[in-house]
């Protein structure tokens, strides 16, 4: 049986699944799907494929309230009004083509048009298919900045140009032989916090640029800096430039100039350009049989965010101050097939270095040099998303030779740098990770970070700020496992004292009943993880602060269940003048995700919520 069979079998179930949990929503996909019977796919009934499955059950729980405000914003209607199977196929539907990335959109899109000729009527599949084309020109080009590159700024090379578009840096041939160029910008609220230390800051915007000339094998030379700030700063001023010269002053690089203006957002743009030392490494040059290398360690600047609850950072954070391997880049000319720097994350820079050599790739899990920091992560899955698919390591993945491997394992102990074999490079152009035991492991729903899509992190909570205020709401919050995640998430948003009035965490039954009002009655007799409280604790907070708007958080976050509920069982409740609306999930991972998770859906339940009142 093709495989393709065996992964339809899966959208086929999921969408059965998603069908059924309109009738119960307080089930989890996984629940749900244990109650379906697979549509026929074929001859032999062939069986759903398990990664795909695995993939909707997880992205379920953490994406669908998104993927709905997205299919919304294309539909112009309440998903709601759209019929339970319709509504079952766009959620599925949306949520692969949105988090799925290794997976085109218009296959995406094929493959659902035949599940809803299994399924649905010809309308409906008229109806999917002009939905779906409207959520793929919406939002697969505004999320993915390689696609825009491709499609609008599409680059060959020739007349001088050696390496284009599509590296990690550009090649050009100059008298004395060739140059390497690249640029980057950072955003404030993109790829760091405005009030995180400028003197790193300083640093940082130097060193991944660094980073990019190191994986091309060049020595830098010169940089160029362009700065758009908000207000003239002299001591950030001051603390910045110190930090940018001490990079430059440890790589042996002069600033030759740039440009300073004005603006709304804090943003710094840096080109820098240095001389490949002999043969330049490419990441479209990778040969099967090679073995995979990378330098350091996995996952350091993943732990740094989640350490410091945001962007900001100290001097020892990796995610603030990342070390550019420019000698490590330089001594691997000659050793190396292909190289790339890992800024996006180990498996998309991983996925990306693979396609432009035309090859596939297979990692080892054990073999990964993950951070000391991560090793007591109680979530596997988290550990993999963390280490794998985070991105801001700035560490050097590259390709070699297996008979390199002792000159490459000598380099190491000389200039001081892990490298560590983690997998090898094959010929089936996928790419793929399995455990101790050989077998394949489900790669994470959305693995890189997305610059375009850096934004939906903070989606939730922008909107709440946006809908109140143009209601000139102000709001408030009440929290219980969260303990906190919510509101400072709302405070950290710009002009937030203009509608954010505060929060509680009322972790305890006893303080849930002494700071918010909630009866001993409702405790009793649905438990505190339930509508009753959560309702409660939302009209609580909202009587105690004045505010107009409030939505309160509950939850069993685990890792062990609670009063008979799963770990991830989660009550929100949100209210604003006469609307009200209460919802139960399950959120899949491990605890940290699951409170991360609950705290975004809060936030879109009370945009959704002050939506509702103020029509």
């Amino acid at each position: 049986m093709p495989p393709i069979d065996r992964r339809r079998q899966a959208r086929l179930a999921a969408c059965q699944a998603a069908y059924l949990l309109d009738a119960n929503s307080g089930a989890g996909l996984g629940e749900a799907l244990a109650d379906v019977k697979v549509a026929a796919g074929g001859k032999g009934n062939a069986k759903p494929d398990p990664l795909l499955l695995e993939f909707f059950i997880d992205a379920h729980a953490r994406y669908c309230l998104e993927a709905e405000r997205r299919l919304e914003a294309v539909m112009n209607t309440p998903l709601s009004g759209a019929a339970p199977l319709e509504r079952a196929m766009l959620r599925m539907a949306a949520l692969e083509m949105l988090w799925r990335p290794g997976t085109p959109a218009a296959v995406v899109i094929n493959e659902w048009l035949e599940v809803s000729r299994q399924l649905g009527s010809e309308e409906s599949h008229a109806y999917l298919n002009a939905i779906l084309e409207k959520l793929r020109a919406s939002t697969v080009w505004r999320t993915d900045e390689r696609k825009i590159v491709e499609r609008f700024f599409p680059c060959e090379a020739g007349d001088g140009l050696l390496i284009g578009i599509g590296d990690d840096a550009a090649v050009i041939a100059t008298d004395a032989g060739s140059m390497a160029i690249s640029a980057d910008t950072l955003v404030a609220g993109v790829h760091f916090d405005e009030d995180c230390d400028p003197h790193l800051l300083g640093r940082k915007a130097l060193a991944v640029n660094l980073s990019d000339l190191a994986a091309m094998a060049a020595r830098p030379e010169w940089a160029t800096l362009a700065l758009v700030l908000p207000k003239i700063d002299e001591d950030w001023l001051r603390e910045f430039s110190a930090g940018w010269g001490q990079m430059a002053a440890e790589h042996r690089l002069r600033l030759i100039g740039g440009d300073i203006s004005a603006g709304s957002d804090l943003t710094i743009s840096v080109t820098v350009g240095g001389t490949p030392v002999s043969e330049v490494l490419r990441i479209d040059s990778a040969q099967v049989g090679d073995d995979l290398w990378v330098s350091g360690t996995l996952g350091e600047a993943a732990c740094d965010f989640r350490a410091c609850g945001g962007l900001g950072g100290d001097v020892h954070s990796r995610l603030l101050n990342p070390q550019p391997r420019v000698q490590l880049g330089i001594s691997l000319a000659g050793l190396a097939s292909a190289a790339t720097d890992l800024s996006d994350g180990l498996l998309p820079d991983l996925r990306l270095l693979a396609d432009r050599s035309g090859v596939g790739a297979s990692v080892v899990w054990p073999q990964l040099p993950i951070a000391a920091r991560l090793a007591d992560e109680d979530d596997p899955d988290s550990q993999l998303q963390l280490a794998a698919c985070w991105g801001d390591d700035y560490e050097l993945l590259f390709c070699a030779a297996a008979d390199k491997r002792r000159q490459i394992e000598k380099l190491s102990e000389e200039i001081g740098v892990k490298l560590s074999i983690i997998g090898t490079i094959t010929d089936d152009k996928s790419t793929q990770i399995s455990d101790s035991q050989g077998r394949q492991m489900s790669l994470p729903a959305a693995a890189g970070y997305r610059h375009l899509d850096a934004g939906a992190l903070a989606a939730p909570f922008a909107r709440v700020r946006r809908q109140a205020g143009k209601a000139g709401l102000k709001v408030a919050v009440a929290e219980s496992c969260t303990a906190g995640m919510l509101a400072a998430q709302l405070a950290a948003s710009p002009g937030a004292s203009e509608f954010f009035v505060g929060g509680v965490v009322a972790y305890s039954p006893q303080a849930k009943q002494q700071l918010l009002g909630v009866s001993a009655e409702a405790l009793a007799a649905d438990g505190p993880v339930s509508e009753a409280v959560a309702r409660q604790m939302a009209a609580g907070v909202a009587e105690r602060t004045g505010a107009d708007a409030a939505v309160a958080i509950t939850c069993w976050a685990g890792p062990n269940a609670g009063d008979g509920q799963q770990p991830g069982t989660v009550w929100l409740a949100a209210v604003c003048a006469d609307a009200y609306i209460a919802r139960s999930l399950v959120l899949a991972g491990g605890r940290q995700r699951v409170r991360q998770q609950a705290a975004a859906a809060a936030a879109l339940l009370l945009a959704e919520t002050i939506g509702s009142a103020i029509g």
